[in-house]
């Protein structure tokens, strides 16, 4: 299985492993002993990460290695605060004005700590991030490359994803993370990329991942990936496999749905036949989308959508009166899908409103700010594809 992740666990942990050639954990151990000689490690930390990834990426035209000062944000001692702390950042430069960045920072101070050495380097090896364009706001593969999202697949800006010439083409991978942990702009960014490539006829499965490296960081399992997948009860090898590679098949062919809160279940209907995520209708009879919401009384869920081809085309606001008497939310709508005489996608979700960014106080979203401070509950299916040309596939066919 592959992953369009921009930037992978693996990738990380190799980074990690050959840092530790430069710079080992007795020699971090013996940095931290006063605050002059920490400032030291994380500066030589810096520059050794960063060093290590040009002489592996062979990195043609570096002119210049600059080392700045630079800030990081750290999670307070309340969930609502937030402090800032000092960072040594390393820049390489490209002649052709492409740049890569590593942060060092340290969160707490080392003496509180004894295992701060390893943190930090995880850290490192964290804010290490792919080439981006001058003045991009985003490390990522499409800053770096170009992304048009009205051109097409293989078209103008996006004549890269078309290159056959290396042994993993750009744009072979089946999966494409949509959610990572708490970024909501990021979320409706990558959103409008996904549906874009969607739209070009690429079936690439939407996943969310919690991303979690540190405690004090990130909330693990959020957001979670769910997949119809049962184990059978023990520990036997036969077991275990075949639950792994439920899971395999569950991304390939996706059948994944994301949630911070809320679960959404997406069926559509065509007179007697239907189909689930993953799946491929026949729109003959008229298509029906049916929309399942269940979320606990704890998690907020202000409206529910359905998308038709990238287009959000109903939402249905909801009210108290949406909820059971204890609180808990389960919700089933259905709306009828109009069907174009081509292949079309179909996904729901449901959740925080897209246009509504985290709010000024958060205390609008009840006791979930307090279980997951600075997360909005959203959830999301993805597509059912309806076979609208009759040619028995949906899209490309990949």
């Amino acid at each position: 299985m592959k992953s369009g992740s921009y930037l992978s666990s693996a990738r990380t942990s190799s980074v990690l492993a050959l840092l530790l050639v430069y710079v080992s954990v007795e020699q971090s151990c013996s940095f931290l002993r006063n605050a002059g000689t920490l400032q030291q490690s994380r500066e030589a930390l810096a520059r050794a990460v960063v060093q290590l990834k040009v002489n592996q990426s062979k990195l043609a035209g570096v002119i210049d290695i600059d080392q700045m000062s630079a800030e990081h944000d750290c999670p307070g001692v309340s969930f609502f605060e937030s402090r800032t702390v000092s960072a040594t950042r390393v820049m390489v430069t490209q002649s052709d004005g492409r740049r890569w960045r590593a942060d060092a920072f340290w969160c707490r101070p080392a003496q509180s700590d004894p295992n701060e050495p390893e943190i930090s380097l995880q850290r490192i090896s964290r804010e290490l991030h792919l080439p981006f364009a001058a003045g991009a706001d985003a490390a990522d593969l499409f800053n770096e490359m170009g992304f048009d999202a009205a051109a097409g697949f293989g078209n103008g800006a996006n004549a890269w994803m078309a290159d056959t010439e290396d042994d993993a083409p750009p744009m072979d991978f089946d999966a494409m993370e949509i959610m990572n942990r708490s970024s909501w702009p990021g979320y409706t960014q990558v959103r409008r990329d996904w549906f874009a490539m969607l739209g070009w006829g690429r079936r690439i499965t939407g996943v969310g991942n919690s991303d979690s490296h540190a405690m004090t960081t990130e909330y693990v399992g959020l957001p979670t990936n769910v997949a119809q997948c049962t184990r059978a009860a023990g520990d036997d090898a036969a077991g275990r496999d075949a639950f792994i590679l439920c899971w395999i098949r569950a991304v390939r062919e996706g059948r994944i749905r994301v949630t911070t809160g809320p679960l959404v279940t997406l069926t559509l209907t065509a007179g007697k036949s239907s189909a689930e995520i993953g799946d491929i209708i026949d729109p003959a009879a008229g298509v029906t989308a049916h929309v399942h919401v269940q979320a606990p009384d704890w998690v907020p869920v202000e409206e529910v959508r359905l998308v038709v081809d990238g287009e959000v085309v109903e939402t249905r606001t909801l009210t108290k009166a949406d909820r059971s008497a204890d609180g808990t939310l389960d919700l089933s709508d259905a709306w009828p899908v109009a069907v174009t005489g081509a292949d079309q996608w179909v996904l729901a979700e449901a959740g925080w409103p897209l246009d509504h960014g985290y709010p000024d106080d958060p205390t609008v979203l009840g006791t979930y700010a307090l279980v997951v401070p600075g997360y909005l509950p959203m959830g999301f299916t993805n597509p059912v594809f309806i076979d609208g040309d009759g040619d028995g596939m949906w899209g490309t066919g990949d």
